[in-house]
């Protein structure tokens, strides 16, 4: 208790110092650029809260995208309105990003994900508030960090995890499709990552030497930061989306991740956005599904409590 004291007067000058500001605007308590870490500036969080909301509650956290080393929490401000509006807490978190000159690892991540939710359990805590449950929603980079905390990460949460949400992810690091070229096939003139920035990701994401040459022969390593490894039967419902067109990360893995989701007998769904690339845009069909989805999923796991 007094260790816990002293760490939130400790981020409270931090957030002297940090353009943390606090504000209420329409019913709705603001936090912006709370931080909750002291190992780097990139330790904030935005938080909104129901300002008459009492008693116990589930909450959403947004987790960016960007190649585990870009991407900013700022992009889910509207959703976080959104949520809040409805009565629901959401919070967005920037974390440290992978590589040098820290030597931030995925695992390091996780890590921050731990800390932003128990400085955001300790400030719901002080307006009355006990949250009991988290859906994680992320893109991207940001899905793969989602499901490989709710995954992994699910019994030692200080909030516990009852749903993901998983845009455009990658579930299994050691697949092929990823590195061998095929995906830069389906569009040329769309972004795609080849081998050599592949083998400069993975070396920043885990720690080890990766090459062009030896990323096929490292699985091992590959596939203890794949969420994959860690589903089980009692793993969350997750809801998937990815675009057949995705040059960046195979749809392919997430058709293999459904049936592996299947197979487990996992809650979840897939919805596939037909001719789509990695950011999900033009297919409203997908669109329409996603957002029945999803809202099939904060009625379900966030709202019922």
């Amino acid at each position: 208790m007094m260790i816990t004291r002293f760490m939130s007067f400790i981020l409270s000058i931090v957030a002297l110092f940090s353009g943390f500001t606090l504000k209420s605007e329409s019913g709705i308590v603001k936090y912006r650029n709370m931080p909750y870490g002291l190992n780097s500036s990139r330790q904030i969080f935005d938080l909104d809260i129901p300002e008459n909301l009492t008693g116990d509650a589930n909450m959403v956290m947004y987790i960016h995208g960007g190649t585990w080393c870009a991407g900013s929490k700022d992009g889910s401000i509207n959703a976080m309105d959104n949520l809040a509006k409805r009565g629901i807490i959401s919070a967005s978190i920037n974390y440290r990003f992978c590589g040098f000159p820290d030597y931030v690892t995925v695992y390091d991540i996780l890590d921050d994900i731990t800390d932003a939710l128990k400085r955001i359990k300790t400030v719901a805590a002080e307006r009355g508030i006990n949250i009991k449950g988290v859906m994680f929603n992320g893109v991207s980079a940001g899905a793969h960090l989602s499901l490989l905390y709710a995954y992994s990460r699910a019994e030692e949460a200080p909030i516990k995890p009852v749903a993901v949400v998983a845009k455009s992810p990658v579930a299994d690091l050691t697949d092929p499709a990823i590195y061998d070229g095929s995906l830069h096939e389906i569009d040329t003139e769309k972004w795609y990552i080849d081998k050599a920035e592949w083998a400069q990701h993975l070396t920043h994401m885990t720690g080890k030497i990766f090459t062009k040459s030896n990323i096929l022969k490292k699985t091992d390593v590959l596939f203890d930061i794949s969420p994959v490894k860690y589903v089980n039967k009692n793993s969350v419902p997750t809801l998937i989306a990815h675009g057949t067109k995705d040059t960046v990360l195979p749809y392919s893995g997430s058709v293999a991740f459904d049936k592996k989701l299947t197979e487990l007998g996992v809650t979840h769904e897939f919805i596939t956005y037909n001719g789509a690339w990695h950011d999900l845009e033009n297919c409203p069909e997908g669109a329409s599904a996603y957002n029945k989805a999803i809202e099939k999923f904060i009625q379900k796991y966030v709202l019922e409590k």
